[in-house]
């Protein structure tokens, strides 16, 4: 066979590499590798938490976002100060109708002499004059809950009550020998809107509204010593209770 006829030896594959070549590609593979932090060990040293964390809302801020609920204690105060003007509402309530109902309508008929109503009513209708100051003061104070200084400033005129206080007893007595005054029984059926009137339940009926006046001072001390309790000495209203 002619030599020349012979075929080529085969080139040299593509794919083979020089040893010392592909020993120092693996190895500058490996050391890139290496080189290169996993993403646990970017969260281990900081990186990928840093990001986490510069995406996501901090504490702080998702704090400031939800609306701060309010204590056990100043719920209890909000509570207090909604019963101090709700009692005051009923209160003033009751003095209308004494003064509607008893005192105005005994003045004009003169049905006793002025002497007795004043025995019996004492002061009752500077007391009315006087809560509709109170109630209007509660309703402007109680959106800010600063009562303390009202009743500071309504102190004084609440020394009204002395000259009620002290003529509570004779009001009794003289109520109970109005109630077998048949002219009086007339009144108390139109004020009561009954016929059943007689002298021992218009005595009853008309003692029940002459003590409601003497219980209106300790109830503001309870109430006012309550708001006291749940009130902080960091709030202003803390030291006028006091």
């Amino acid at each position: 066979t002619d030599p020349s006829l012979a075929a080529p030896p085969p080139p040299e594959s593509m794919h083979s590499a020089d040893p010392a070549t592909t020993g120092e590609h693996s190895s500058t593979s490996s050391v890139e590798m290496e080189s290169t932090p996993s993403t646990a060990s970017m969260m281990e040293n900081g990186g990928v938490t840093t990001l986490a964390t510069a995406a996501t809302p901090t504490a702080a801020a998702a704090a400031s976002k939800t609306p701060i609920e309010p204590s056990q204690k100043e719920k209890k105060r909000a509570q207090i100060l909604q019963e101090l003007l709700d009692t005051e509402r009923v209160y003033l309530d009751g003095l209308a109708h004494m003064v509607g109902v008893f005192v105005l309508p005994i003045k004009s008929t003169g049905l006793v002499t002025e002497e007795t109503t004043s025995i019996l009513f004492a002061n009752v209708e500077s007391l009315f004059e006087l809560h509709k100051e109170v109630i209007s003061r509660l309703r402007a104070a109680l959106p800010t809950g600063q009562v303390g200084q009202d009743f500071m400033k309504l102190g004084p005129m609440l020394r009204t009550y002395n000259q009620y206080s002290a003529n509570y007893d004779k009001s009794t007595k003289m109520l109970e020998k109005l109630s077998k005054n048949p002219k009086w029984l007339d009144l108390c059926k139109r004020a009561m809107n009954r016929q059943d009137v007689n002298s021992e339940n218009s005595f009853l009926y008309i003692t029940s509204l002459l003590i409601v006046p003497i219980q209106r001072i300790p109830r503001y001390i309870l109430l006012l010593t309550d708001l006291f309790n749940h009130t902080d000495d960091t709030n202003p209203d803390h030291a006028q209770l006091q």
